[in-house]
């Protein structure tokens, strides 16, 4: 899950370094309200916590897809290969979609 804010001045969405699964988490994590420094036009803003949103991250997805395609691989022989190679990535997928919504929803 990536975390983003946008700048007020340039209205680009800049990266948040933080591992926080919730926003109470952020909230303890940097405080109510912490400093961003734009990336692109270089601003110092103060931003609050429920300024802050989740997109989901291809990463997860793609270590998911090769997680799947590694189990195909070793399961060949048993016949449940169509199983294991769509059910990893789609849990995978239906996990992140579920947490970014829940960031997305919960406000301070």
């Amino acid at each position: 899950m990536k975390l983003t804010a946008t700048c007020k001045s340039c209205k680009i969405p800049n990266p948040i370094k933080s591992m926080a699964m919730t926003r109470p988490d952020l909230a303890m994590d940097k405080g109510e309200e912490f400093n961003l420094n734009c990336k692109s036009c270089g601003v110092n803003s103060i931003v609050h916590v429920n300024q802050v949103k989740a997109s989901s991250s291809p990463i997860p997805i793609i270590i998911g897809v090769i997680v799947s395609l590694i189990l195909t691989l070793v399961l060949l022989r048993v016949g449940w290969i169509a199983a294991a190679t769509f059910v990893i990535p789609v849990y995978i997928w239906r996990q992140q979609q579920a947490s970014e919504s829940a960031w997305n929803r919960y406000r301070l």
